[in-house]
């Protein structure tokens, strides 16, 4: 139960940083962007902001691969991409996806 509950916050913990960066992009009319960098950590990229970010203990991606990134960009914080998948998985197996979609990018959390 607690890992399922680890696993629910661990998406939407990344689910809001995604619609943080998009909203960035929108508002400020500047590149902002989410990198994955390993199993459990990824970076927001706001403008010339860097942040870090983990994920809860337990939790880690099994996509997109390390390296990924997602770019919006100005004017109007259009996704570089047609659709994303970001999936988390937790130690029992457990998992959960999300989709980024659309020239606007948008999230979606089936």
């Amino acid at each position: 139960m607690l890992e399922r509950s680890r696993l629910d916050n661990a998406m939407t913990q990344v689910a809001t940083d995604l619609l943080r960066v998009r909203s960035y992009a929108q508002r400020y009319n500047q590149p902002a962007s989410w990198i994955r960098l390993d199993n459990s950590r990824y970076r927001l990229n706001l403008g010339g902001e860097t942040h870090e970010y983990s994920l809860p203990g337990g939790v880690t991606f099994t996509a997109p691969p390390v390296g990924t990134a997602l770019r919006y960009n100005p004017p109007n914080g259009e996704f570089d991409a047609s659709a994303e998948t970001i999936t988390l998985r937790d130690v029992r197996g457990n998992s959960e996806s999300l989709h980024i979609v659309g020239v606007t990018g948008k999230v979606i959390r089936p």
